[in-house]
């Protein structure tokens, strides 16, 4: 092995160039440094953004994931049993509305004016 040569790896915490030219250290402080308004010298929240719309995202596939489900259901119910349509319908229209109410919430996001107050309980739970 090369270890027994005397080889050594290289020291993680010195900078090593990459095929940009900058270092992994001389990368992160420029993600860091962009990262504060030296205006105002306050961190921006970018990340938090990014991360509440992943999930607002996340919320929408699930509910579509689930309303593909139900509808797949609602096909196999036999003609007879219309109570049983009835209720996999009414469950098929708030999945719909749950989702255009995600689709409402990620807009919101975008422009920063989401709060709890604008969304239903079940949206606002979905994606906090």
């Amino acid at each position: 092995m090369d270890f027994e040569r005397g080889y050594s790896l290289p020291d993680a915490t010195k900078a090593q160039p990459t095929e940009s030219g900058y270092s992994e250290s001389e990368q992160a402080l420029d993600i860091e440094t962009k990262g504060v308004d030296f205006k105002n010298g306050k961190k921006r929240k970018p990340l938090q953004q990014a991360s509440r719309q992943v999930k607002i995202l996340t919320a929408f596939q699930q509910t579509n994931t689930k309303l593909a489900q139900v509808v797949l259901s609602l096909s196999q119910i036999s003609v007879d049993s219309s109570r049983q349509q009835e209720k996999i319908l009414d469950e098929i229209r708030s999945l719909k509305n749950l989702q255009d109410e995600l689709l409402h919430c990620l807009l919101l996001e975008q422009r920063g004016a989401l709060t709890k107050d604008i969304a239903s309980k079940e949206a606002w739970n979905l994606i906090e």
